[in-house]
């Protein structure tokens, strides 16, 4: 993610006429702003001149000119004065979380993707089911070979839609792996351009990792046990396709590629890795999204409205003032 370009300084707090004190502060102090702001752009430097009082931007300045539509947004800076403390510890209702889970929710299914992992979901779970409590015989058909021959159906209903995922999903699993190796073993030496394209390239598929956070081993280590899950899953599939169902009197239930007798003791050890590597590498996962979202990194804390990044003035000396930039409008260069 683009990091903003914050920056703060303190205003002193004087119980002593405190409104006068705090405007003289302001006033004095826009040189300093105008100083930190050297590498922004114009337009941003122009945002954090005109977001001061008016009697301080009334001043002489080459760049005083109409808030832009960012500033205009924004009713004052005193009634945006929200200290930094309450800001971190606002929470929301059990009204409003069940209200944005309800939204979310609902612009979630408005997305054809989501639909279609919604039906592949309960699919999952409905035959699944059934399979377990047919090989448990919680489950029971009248007939042997019948119960044999619905088993053998849930099983390859199952492996169909899982080798479908496996296939749609397989090059996300490979690229970033490639590359976390690549970056492992410094296979591009010094090339810091080559290092960085590749972190953008894991980044592009490996939505959880913060490079800053997780280490480049337990990236290997995730993606090496999800990768291994592939391969499981297509040793499955071989086993499934190319061998045929038989009952416990040796008649062929289910007929595939070949007649030849499935190994299933050899199956289900595949079966069974595929299961472990899916459950660690979860918890792996769930483990280091957990993490981020108590240790925040700053530069995912803005303050917005509507979405847009604003301009907060705190208005105390223990909570600095801070000028929260959009990134687009940062330049590389002073003007």
């Amino acid at each position: 993610m683009t990091e903003n370009k914050i920056i703060t300084f303190s205003q002193s707090n004087k119980i002593d006429d405190h409104e006068k004190q705090q405007q003289t502060s302001r006033n004095n102090n826009v040189n300093t702003i105008i100083n930190m702001a050297e590498r922004l752009s114009p337009q941003a430097h122009e945002e954090i001149y005109n977001s001061l009082p008016t009697s301080t931007n009334q001043r002489n300045h080459p760049h005083s000119s109409s808030r832009p539509s960012l500033i205009s947004k924004i009713s004052s800076a005193k009634s945006l004065s929200v200290p930094r403390d309450e800001q971190q510890s606002t929470s929301m209702t059990p009204e409003e979380i069940t209200t944005s889970l309800k939204e979310n929710v609902i612009e979630a299914l408005k997305n054809p993707i989501v639909i279609a992992i919604v039906i592949l979901a309960v699919i999952v779970i409905v035959v699944g089911g059934a399979l377990i409590l047919m090989e448990l015989n919680l489950l029971t058909l009248s007939n042997e070979v019948q119960h044999a021959f619905w088993i053998e159906v849930l099983s390859q209903v199952l492996n169909a839609i899982f080798t479908l995922l496996t296939i749609v999903t397989v090059h996300s699993r490979l690229i970033p792996f490639r590359q976390a190796l690549q970056l492992q073993y410094n296979i591009d030496g010094d090339n810091e351009e080559i290092k960085t394209e590749r972190l953008r390239i894991i980044k592009k598929y490996v939505g959880w990792y913060d490079p800053e956070k997780d280490s480049m081993q337990l990236l290997l280590w995730v993606l090496g046990l999800i990768n291994l899950n592939t391969v499981a899953q297509a040793v499955i599939t071989c086993f499934l396709w190319g061998f045929s169902a038989y009952d416990g009197y040796g008649h062929i239930v289910f007929r595939t590629i070949s007649s030849m007798h499935r190994p299933n003791s050899v199956l289900y050890c595949f079966v069974a890795v595929a299961i472990l590597t899916s459950i660690v590498s979860g918890i792996l996962i769930l483990s280091r999204v957990t993490k981020h979202r108590q240790h925040p990194s700053p530069q995912h804390n803005h303050n917005s409205i509507d979405n847009t990044p604003v301009i907060v003035v705190n208005g105390d000396a223990s909570s600095p003032i801070t000028v929260v930039i959009p990134p687009e409008e940062i330049s590389t260069t002073p003007y």
